[in-house]
């Protein structure tokens, strides 16, 4: 909603509408690459690998201008009602009572979490030469395929904010395997501690009832 206000008039239509429509043959030869691309990346587990993969063949191609054009508004209103619908489909096994109880801890750490997003993207942006709109959706906690999804809804840049989802999401993997040790250790410590004190309390002569 903040994006949509601060960037004007919401857009009129799917990005590219007006614009060029590429031929049969290059489109089926991006679908096709992009499907092998996608069963690679999600092979070594990229977060959204499909997604990415085809956003990644079809950067290449147009930044190669070995096709012109976009692909047609029909399959592209089918492509993001099919991604909208995964995405959507994720809740379904979630019930009300779970929902219910996490929803407080869940709404605190969005909202510090959109927070320090927003402070990173101002000057991210700029620095960027991107617009304050595009920071925003790079920088901030979600799925990548969502934020991909938005963007391109938006009429934003999506290559933008694909990139710097996934280096979001490649410094967590990659950082993982440090701070989990610490992490786990940190909270066996407290554990133990908490153990020793109840022990402490619980035990005669400690004026307990």
């Amino acid at each position: 909603v903040t994006i949509t206000i601060t960037s004007g008039a919401p857009p009129s239509g799917l990005p590219g509408a007006g614009k060029q429509v590429m031929d049969m043959m290059p489109l089926i030869v991006i679908l096709c690459g992009g499907v092998v691309l996608g069963f690679l990346f999600e092979h070594i587990n990229l977060s959204g690998g499909f997604l990415v993969a085809g956003l990644v063949i079809s950067l290449t191609v147009h930044v190669m201008e070995l096709v012109p054009g976009v692909v047609p508004q029909p399959l592209a209103l089918v492509g993001t009602t099919v991604v909208g619908t995964f995405i959507g489909e994720r809740f379904g096994m979630v019930e009300w009572k779970t929902v219910r109880r996490m929803l407080p801890v869940a709404a605190g750490s969005a909202c510090i979490q959109i927070v320090i997003a927003a402070i990173i993207a101002v000057p991210g942006a700029w620095a960027a030469k991107a617009t304050v709109m595009d920071g925003l959706l790079a920088f901030a906690p979600g799925q990548q395929e969502v934020m991909s999804l938005l963007a391109l809804t938006l009429g934003l840049n999506p290559l933008f904010v694909v990139t710097h989802q996934l280096m979001r999401f490649l410094s967590i993997t990659l950082t993982l395997p440090i701070w989990y040790p610490i992490l786990a250790d940190w909270e066996d410590r407290r554990d133990a501690r908490r153990a020793a004190e109840s022990a402490k309390d619980d035990s005669p002569g400690s004026g307990t009832a």
